[in-house]
């Protein structure tokens, strides 16, 4: 229901292509979690968001490609990795987990707090996409604006990998 919750929010929340953005949004957990802390970016057609839990940080790559659970399936098993990359830095491929939620392929995948650290400090896009095999499927950039202050409060309010990085 939360992660229903979080992907009906991102969607309502998508900006169009002319003021694309970066957004931060924290909630606190009446139950005594790390509540709901997120930040989203999106263009037009593709959304790309970070999300901290108790214990790790997932990205959520929101494509506009209508789906079922069982084409969300299919593409589980042919081992999809989701490419990300800030501006001309490498490209970081990561083992991915398809989805459909709400009739959309939702791509889940987990990040390290450095990589976080290099979004923060984008100066021109991050650029997403699912990779199946040789192909790539929803290749998108969203652009760097709003993503230093959206990702410097998630990196402060998200307490997964800090001890890691103040060494």
């Amino acid at each position: 229901m939360l992660k229903r919750a979080l992907l009906a929010a991102l969607i309502a929340g998508l900006p169009s292509g002319a003021s694309a953005q970066w957004i931060f949004k924290a909630e606190e957990s009446a139950f005594g979690s790390s509540g709901n802390i997120v930040a989203f970016g999106a263009n037009s057609f593709v959304a790309l968001a970070f999300r901290c839990d108790n214990d790790e940080i997932s990205a959520i790559f929101i494509t506009p490609e209508e789906v079922d659970t069982k084409t969300a399936e299919t593409f589980s098993v042919l081992n999809p990795k989701l490419l990300l990359r800030v501006d001309s830095e490498e490209i970081v491929e990561l083992t991915s987990y398809p989805e459909a939620r709400d009739g959309k392929l939702v791509v889940i995948a987990y990040v390290e707090r450095p990589f976080l650290e290099s979004v923060k400090e984008s100066k021109k896009r991050v650029s997403v996409a699912l990779k199946v095999g040789d192909k790539l499927f929803h290749e998108g950039a969203i652009p760097a604006a709003g993503s230093t202050k959206a990702l410097t409060s998630f990196l402060d309010a998200c307490s997964v990998g800090k001890e890691a990085t103040a060494q």
